[in-house]
C-alpha cells in the first residue's frame, strides 16, 4: 500500500525499493503487520500398529469436559468425562485406557495444564510414553484429535437430542468405515464389526484380518491427499531458524522482538525469548525473522 500511494504522486529511481526498506525497518510496522499465511501440512510418522502413538485432548460440551483419546492407527475414539481438570483425574482416565487397549509409545497432546506438568510426565515415564505437547496456538499440529473432536461433537449434539447417551454415540463412529478404501475403526483395532441395532449378517460378525500393509498404504494416500490440497504455499517465511537468530514472534495480536533460544524436536516449533525476558514456544508460523 505505502509503494502505491508513493506512485500515484511521485516517482524516483529506486523508490519502491527503497520504501520497502523504510517499511521493514520501521519498528511499528513490524509490530502491527499482518499475521503469516497457512503454512503447508506436513506430512506425520504412521504407526505400523494399533496404539503404536495416540493423540489426547480435553473439551467442553454442555458444560461437561471430556477427555478424548485417539489411536492414529485405527482411528478408534475413547471419550469419557471428567470429574475434575486435574492431572490427576486425567492420569486415572489415561490409565484405564491403557488397561484396555494396551500402553502406546508417544501419547501426543496441547500444552494444556494437566499434560504439561510434572505429574504427568512422571506418569509418562513410568509407563515408558514418550509424552509430545503441540505449539502453543497452533492446533493442526495435533490434527487428528482436534478433527475428532469435531466429529464426536456433531454426534453428541444429534444423539443427545434423540435421547441417545454418550455410548451409543461412540458405538456409532467406532462402527462407521474410515473411507471407501478403509473398513472402521472396530474393525482396524478390533477385527470385526460391532453388533448394535444394524442387522448385521452372522458372517460379517466373524472376526476378520486387515493385513497392516495394506493399512499403512491407505494412510499414505490419505495423508498425500491431505498434503496435496490442504496449508498454503511454501515461501522464506518457513525456512529453518537457529540459535540465536533475532526474529519477532506473534504475541497478543503484536509481532514482538527476541531471539531464537531453542529449536524444539518437534517439526517447525522454537523457543523464542523476548527482550524483557518471556519466554514462549511458537510454531515457525507465528515467527519472523527481524
Amino acid at each position: 500500500k505505502c509503494v502505491l500511494r508513493a506512485r500515484s504522486a511521485v516517482y524516483w529511481p529506486g523508490c519502491e525499493d527503497q520504501i520497502r526498506n523504510v517499511v521493514a525497518s520501521c519498528p511499528t510496522c513490524q509490530a502491527h503487520r499482518h499475521r503469516n499465511p497457512a503454512t503447508p501440512v506436513r506430512p506425520v510418522p504412521l504407526p505400523v500398529h494399533p496404539f503404536q502413538w495416540v493423540s489426547a485432548d480435553i473439551f467442553l460440551h454442555d458444560g461437561v469436559n471430556y477427555l478424548l483419546v485417539v489411536d492414529a492407527y485405527s482411528k478408534w475414539p475413547t471419550c469419557v468425562p471428567l470429574r475434575t481438570l486435574s492431572s490427576s483425574s486425567v492420569i486415572a482416565e489415561v490409565e484405564r485406557i491403557f488397561s484396555d487397549f494396551g500402553t502406546p509409545e508417544i501419547i501426543k497432546s496441547d500444552n494444556g495444564s494437566q499434560f504439561d506438568c510434572a505429574e504427568f510426565r512422571a506418569f509418562c515415564d513410568s509407563r515408558n510414553v514418550r509424552s509430545v505437547t503441540s505449539s502453543p496456538t497452533y492446533a493442526q499440529s495435533n490434527g487428528l484429535v482436534e478433527r475428532h473432536i469435531q466429529t464426536v461433537k456433531m454426534t453428541l449434539v444429534k444423539m443427545f437430542e434423540g435421547g441417545r447417551s454418550l455410548w451409543e454415540s461412540l458405538a456409532a463412529i467406532r462402527s462407521t468405515p474410515i473411507s471407501s478404501d478403509l473398513p472402521s475403526p472396530s474393525v482396524l483395532l478390533q477385527g470385526r464389526h460391532l453388533r448394535g441395532k444394524l442387522p448385521y449378517l452372522h458372517n460379517r460378525l466373524v472376526p476378520q484380518f486387515v493385513p497392516a500393509p495394506f493399512v499403512r498404504e491407505q494412510l499414505q494416500r490419505r495423508q498425500a491427499s491431505a498434503c496435496f490440497y490442504g496449508g498454503g504455499r511454501p515461501d522464506v517465511r518457513g525456512s529453518a531458524l537457529i540459535v540465536g537468530q533475532h526474529v519477532r514472534v506473534f504475541i497478543s495480536g503484536l509481532w514482538l522482538p527476541g531471539w531464537i533460544e531453542t529449536v524444539c524436536p518437534e517439526p517447525d516449533s522454537y523457543v523464542v525469548r523476548l527482550r524483557d525476558g518471556r519466554v514462549f514456544r511458537r510454531t515457525r508460523r507465528d515467527i519472523n525473522i527481524d
